[in-house]
């Protein structure tokens, strides 16, 4: 199926592409990268997607769906999709460095090597060099973040009370990779940081400066565009 067959198909039966992705037991970041044209979807990936409409378009469920929050019951949806805009040339994309594989703790290993993507970059952040984007991988700042969400990060500006961020920690031996996590931050001072998530429920904890590499700050889409 292209892209726009599937982005077809998840309005006509008003399904979420994390649903799908769950179904068809593919990554929610690769998902988001097919139907936005920048990945091709492997032969069985395909037929997973193609078997999932196809059980839904002959009345079945592909999927269980917990009572009370049959997707059957939701509004017609009140979105289109926007033409896509011509790809810009590389210098005018963004380092996608990765998606945080987020363990129990949910901290995930920030690659600062090669980028292993770019990402088309907003109007509004023309012109700045230390911009780079990663995926989402975990609900430990939803609402405010979702897992598969896209976020863009500014290393050159420091986060500040009430904002998002990435919090790089120092590497706990020589050779050993960067490691790093997003949460909101409460409160700074010169000792430690106070920070926010929203799950596995809602806490504040503190983290001392010694352990901290880099503070850089998540963007809003009003800092975009």
């Amino acid at each position: 199926m292209t892209p726009d067959q599937i982005k077809e198909a998840l309005e006509r039966h008003r399904v979420t592409q994390t649903r799908l992705a769950h179904a068809a037991e593919i990554e929610v970041d690769k998902l988001n990268k097919v139907l936005a044209g920048r990945r091709r979807l492997q032969l069985e990936e395909n037929a997973a997607i193609e078997a999932f409409f196809r059980a839904l378009d002959t009345g079945g469920d592909a999927t269980p769906v917990a009572a009370g929050l049959a997707e059957e019951r939701l509004p017609p949806s009140n979105l289109r999709v926007a033409p896509v805009p011509p790809r810009p040339d590389r210098q005018s994309k963004v380092p996608l460095l990765g998606s945080g594989q987020a363990g129990a703790d949910g901290v995930f290993d920030l690659n600062n090597g090669e980028p292993i993507d770019y990402v088309d970059r907003p109007l509004g952040l023309a012109g700045k060099a230390r911009i780079y984007c990663i995926y989402v991988d975990g609900d430990s700042m939803e609402p405010a973040h979702m897992h598969g969400d896209l976020l863009f990060v500014d290393a050159a500006r420091k986060p500040f009370p009430g904002r998002d961020a990435v919090i790089e920690l120092i590497p706990e031996s020589d050779g050993a990779p960067a490691r790093a996590f997003i949460k909101r931050i409460v409160k700074l001072t010169p000792d430690f940081v106070e920070l926010f998530e929203f799950k596995p429920k809602e806490r504040t904890f503190r983290l001392a400066r010694a352990k901290i590499r880099n503070l850089h700050l998540v963007l809003k889409n009003t800092d975009m565009y």
